[in-house]
């Protein structure tokens, strides 16, 4: 799993959406974060500009998960 977009609701109206990008390689945690503005422009995120809130999402984006996940049949809809 990769994040690939992040919205960050506000109250007052002016959320905040954000594109990032990868590597191609599942281990190498490399990319750029893009903050997306409603005009269709888009700027690079510096990263020591960040808060700690969305540094925290930042870092939990940047983890590698390479796990497989299997559904049971149960989990599937079916009922014994």
């Amino acid at each position: 799993m990769v994040v690939r977009k992040a919205w960050i609701p506000s109250a007052s109206g002016s959320e905040r959406n954000f594109t990032i990008e990868s590597s191609n390689e599942a281990l190498n945690p490399e990319g750029r974060t893009y903050e997306d503005f409603p005009d269709k422009d888009r700027a690079v995120v510096d990263p020591f500009a960040l808060d700690e809130s969305f540094m925290e999402m930042v870092h939990v984006a940047s983890m590698c998960n390479v796990a497989t996940y299997v559904l049971t049949r149960y989990q599937k809809g079916s009922v014994d």
